[in-house]
């Protein structure tokens, strides 16, 4: 499991960073990786600014921005070797939430809590766990997305060998990826890359092409969000102080500071959730953040040090969303 990069932003801020222009959805060739170094911890030529995590000072035009709004998507892909590539094979992204103030101080785990609409009503207060309401609001994708930029030929090569006759299907299946709590990527978000040319006698060109994987995947964080310490019950509390008004300005919730998105990535085998067979960060021999140049420390655009984590990936303001430009969702 390796080459874990961020290749899109869903808000318009980021068009200079990842399109040509800003009539095409044609991709620069701009991609923020784990570190400045390959699967094999040889150095690949880029530039430490795209590196992760995305923060203040990340993007490559204006250089005081970088920290997402809550509600903005981040795509990604990485690729696996072997036999990931069955109908029961999976990757699971299990995100961990760290509260840091903006001046890289006090870093802590917390829980989420949002509003959205869905099952018909406006929900408040949805707690970002994995039960209860959050797990009535499933996320969804779409491999052929246009911003995905996804090579036609590995979409047909792919349907071919999952013996998909009506392209189309795959390519812009709407499938479901899991909650904001937890991502499964499966069948509908893999494609494969692996050799088809210069093969040795005996060696079977579907098998070869089969044996590397390549995964995409994206995550937002819900656009009304609220940040509190963990174990707080802000339902319990809105009984027993205000009844139903909550407003979310009480002194209880933390803002003025960052969200750190940090992901734990693992391949699961036929179906075996509870014995992942590989994970991108996890294994002690095997750690692909060290390998691929991972930095543990990092510098803002405001010389500010943030102390980072194996994982972290993705730096959301606590106070800024997207609908503060002008709609959910910004530019695609």
């Amino acid at each position: 499991m390796y080459g874990f990069k961020i290749t899109d932003v869903s808000a318009s801020l980021w068009y200079d960073v990842f399109r040509v222009n800003k009539t095409t959805s044609a991709h620069t060739g701009n991609y923020y990786y784990v570190g400045t170094k390959d699967e094999n911890g040889e150095t690949h030529g880029i530039s430490s600014l795209f590196t992760l995590p995305l923060l203040e000072g990340s993007h490559a035009k204006y250089k005081n921005r970088g920290a997402l709004k809550t509600g903005y998507t981040f795509r990604f892909d990485f690729e696996t070797i072997g036999g990931y590539f069955g109908d029961n094979d999976h990757i699971r992204i299990t995100p961990t939430f760290y509260y840091v103030k903006k001046d890289g101080t006090g870093r802590q785990e917390v829980d989420l809590h949002y509003h959205a609409s869905f099952n018909g009503k406006t929900n408040y207060y949805v707690a970002l766990i994995p039960e209860g309401r959050n797990r009535d609001n499933p996320l969804f994708m779409e491999l052929g997305n246009r911003f995905r930029n996804v090579p036609e030929k590995e979409i047909k090569d792919t349907a071919r060998l999952l013996d998909i006759n009506n392209i189309d299907s795959f390519k812009y299946k709407k499938d479901n990826i899991g909650w904001f709590d937890r991502i499964t990527l499966s069948k509908y978000q893999r494609t494969f890359i692996g050799a088809q040319e210069g093969l040795p006698d005996g060696v079977s060109t579907d098998a070869s092409a089969m044996s590397v994987q390549k995964w995409y995947g994206e995550y937002r964080l819900p656009n009304d969000l609220f940040v509190t310490t963990p174990g707080f019950n802000v339902l319990e509390y809105g009984r027993t102080h205000n009844g139903l008004s909550l407003g979310g300005k009480e002194d209880f919730w933390l803002k003025n500071g960052y969200i750190i998105v940090n992901f734990r990535i693992e391949a699961i085998k036929n179906n075996n959730f509870d014995e992942p067979s590989l994970s991108y960060w996890g294994a002690p021999r095997c750690n692909m953040f060290t390998i691929e140049g991972y930095q543990k420390e990092k510098t803002d655009y405001y010389e500010k040090e943030f102390i980072l984590m194996d994982g972290d990936i993705v730096f959301y303001d606590t106070d800024e969303r997207s609908t503060d430009d002008y709609e959910m969702g910004g530019t695609h």
